[in-house]
């Protein structure tokens, strides 16, 4: 059985359904090593249309500065990327529909269950 993905324009066209509004799921995304890379790959592959990073989380404030400015869209303060070395101002944003937990190990569980306690999709 083959299957393959949906394209960016169906992607967009379930966006709405699958949040609740119109125009791109907005996330925030902690750890920006290796795993982080990968799901920040995803999004740039998908366009701002579908995917849009609100928040770059990560422990090394340069790194996350580094990635909010190369991958954060938006031409006005509110629809930049933030970069954060504490995960609690992007969880309190209402803005942010869904955050990828691409941590270490021994920090996943704790960012998950902050993101989950916030209702945020995880």
């Amino acid at each position: 059985m083959s299957s393959t993905a949906p394209s960016k324009e169906e992607l967009a066209k379930q966006v709405p359904q699958l949040v609740g509004r119109r125009g791109p799921v907005r996330f925030a995304l902690v750890g920006l090593g290796r795993a982080g890379h990968f799901h920040l790959q995803s999004m740039k592959q998908l366009g701002p249309s579908v995917a849009k990073l609100l928040y770059a989380i990560d422990s090394d404030k340069e790194r996350a500065e580094q990635v909010a400015a190369e991958y954060g869209y938006g031409k006005d303060d509110d629809d930049k990327c933030q970069a954060l070395t504490d995960v609690q101002p992007a969880l309190d944003d209402p803005r942010v529909d869904a955050v990828i937990v691409a941590s270490t190990t021994d920090t996943h569980f704790a960012y998950c269950k902050q993101a989950l306690q916030a209702k945020k999709a995880t």
